[in-house]
């Protein structure tokens, strides 16, 4: 018997194929050998994380207790819906913890997520294939780390994912080096020993950076003057850090600055700006925002367009973060409310893209 000739060319599957959502290519795996091998490879997954989503239903990846994760639709805290037409789902995950302080989201990209415990154990966990990949340990140059600070990216230049760690000693506040684990290597690498500048980066549990125009921002504290603070950045393609310095409110003593990443809430589709960062003053919680101009100067957004709240639903419920952990969907009567520990994933590579092969 003659072997069966494929009716399409490969290229037109592939470009069939990069058109279908995750979880239609994740079935798709099992119907050839051939499909399971085009779909795996690096090329049709950065193809895929390239090309336009027409699914607007966004996920939320929720935990309540950072022991167990869960994910459920955005449009069921958006809209109210008597009876609810879903629930969250348990999502699997093996990594025991028996405290809920230890197991944290350090950041998600291309819905891939990373996430470690107070002994700085790290893994790339994929919600959508319930992959899950352990991180070699860090090694220490003769450090006593006791505080550090986190990140997580994608470094297109080298098509590689990439955890940051900055490591200093907690009662010197001095910044020591910095490591990044290459999921494309499995490796850490020091990549550069800041100088003796008298740096300190959030608390003890760490702190977590957010990436605008390819570098990762935090905010730092000089030790040697005490309450001058700035935010802190690192480019990874350069390997070269910088500051920038804060805004000068009228009442430094009501400021303790947060730094995140800003969401803009649009219904019935969420957009997120690469070019904007938010600085919270945490005391009276109310969000500042700032832009990032090409000079690298901070310049504020004084019109009135963002505040407090993400987002305004039907039914008048509102969704408001709350000390930038927390969203909450509350009436406008304030007579109910709900809250959630959740990370949003950024709506193009959120959970409907992620079954990037680790």
């Amino acid at each position: 018997m003659e072997s069966l000739q494929p009716i399409l060319s490969e290229d037109i599957t592939f470009e069939i194929l990069v058109r279908l959502p995750v979880k239609t290519l994740l079935r798709m795996r099992s119907v050839l050998k051939s499909w399971l091998s085009l779909v795996s490879s690096p090329q049709f997954v950065r193809k895929h994380l390239q090309h336009p989503v027409t699914n607007q239903e966004f996920s939320l990846l929720c935990t309540n207790n950072r022991e167990t994760f869960q994910t459920c639709p955005l449009n069921t805290i958006m809209y109210k819906e008597d009876p609810p037409t879903s629930i969250p789902i348990d999502l699997d995950f093996d990594w025991q913890v028996t405290s809920h302080r230890q197991c944290n989201i350090v950041g998600s990209c291309d819905g891939l997520l990373c996430l470690t415990n107070e002994f700085m154990n790290f893994k790339i966990w994929n919600p959508s294939t319930r992959e899950l990949r352990k991180i070699p340990a860090l090694p220490w140059s003769g450090l006593c780390p006791q505080a550090q600070a986190y990140g997580f990216v994608y470094n297109e230049h080298e098509n590689d994912y990439k955890v940051v760690v900055i490591a200093w000693n907690n009662y010197s506040d001095i910044l020591r080096e910095v490591n990044f684990y290459s999921l494309r290597t499995n490796s850490w690498q020091k990549i550069i020993e800041l100088p003796s500048t008298a740096i300190g980066i959030g608390g003890y549990f760490g702190e977590f950076g957010t990436l605008v125009n390819r570098r990762l921002h935090w905010v730092a504290i000089d030790a040697k003057v005490g309450s001058n603070k700035f935010i802190f950045s690192l480019d990874l393609v350069d390997a070269i850090y910088g500051n920038v310095a804060l805004p000068n409110p009228e009442d430094k003593s009501e400021f303790d600055w947060h730094i995140g990443t800003l969401g803009v809430l649009t219904l019935p589709w969420a957009t997120f700006c690469d070019d904007f960062i938010k600085l919270k003053p945490i005391v009276n919680c109310f969000p500042v925002c700032w832009q990032f101009p090409t000079n690298g100067t901070l310049k504020i957004n004084t019109d009135g367009s963002f505040s407090a709240s993400t987002g305004r639903a039907r039914m008048g419920r509102i969704l408001r973060e709350d000390w930038g952990e927390f969203i909450m969907a509350f009436s406008s009567s304030l007579e109910s409310n709900s809250s959630i520990e959740a990370e949003a994933l950024e709506a193009r590579k959120g959970l409907e893209l992620c079954y990037k092969k680790i």
